[in-house]
């Protein structure tokens, strides 16, 4: 989403996109937390063992920033406790709003509470990885 969002504002056509991390480092008191997360991603990934790429952001009326700025008012909004309409947002737009919202859900909620709206947060998501990583989370 980033490389989308610098290309439309410079403007310029997408390019390739390589990402390398060079920091893998961890504790041995970490090691069950890496069991887990490693098992978490083995569950969405395809036979070929890539990730299926994201949809292409939509062309809409809007720019990407302002479509931005609309992610971060509904994320003041989600803070303040109130409802968000997510039903006329692009799925694409969508599923970043549902990440924010799970994301504020599973630190500001009891686990219980958590876990009974976790997999109703990912029905309503487009792009499979993410939807898996919330009901993983």
């Amino acid at each position: 989403m980033v490389h989308e969002y610098v290309a439309s504002c410079i403007p310029a056509p997408l390019g390739e996109f390589r990402f390398i991390a060079n920091s893998f480092h961890i504790y041995e008191k970490d090691m069950s937390r890496l069991d887990d997360m490693l098992e978490s991603t083995r569950s969405f990934k395809p036979d070929n063992d890539s990730y299926p790429p994201m949809p292409p952001m939509p062309a809409t009326t809007l720019t990407p920033n302002q479509h931005i700025k609309q992610v971060g008012e509904m994320e003041t909004r989600i803070k303040a406790g109130d409802t968000v309409d997510l039903t006329d947002i692009d799925s694409y737009w969508k599923d970043i709003m549902l990440v924010v919202l799970a994301r504020y859900k599973k630190l500001n909620s009891s686990e219980n509470e958590y876990l009974s709206i976790r997999a109703s947060i990912a029905d309503q998501m487009s792009y499979e990885p993410l939807s898996s990583l919330i009901l993983k989370s």
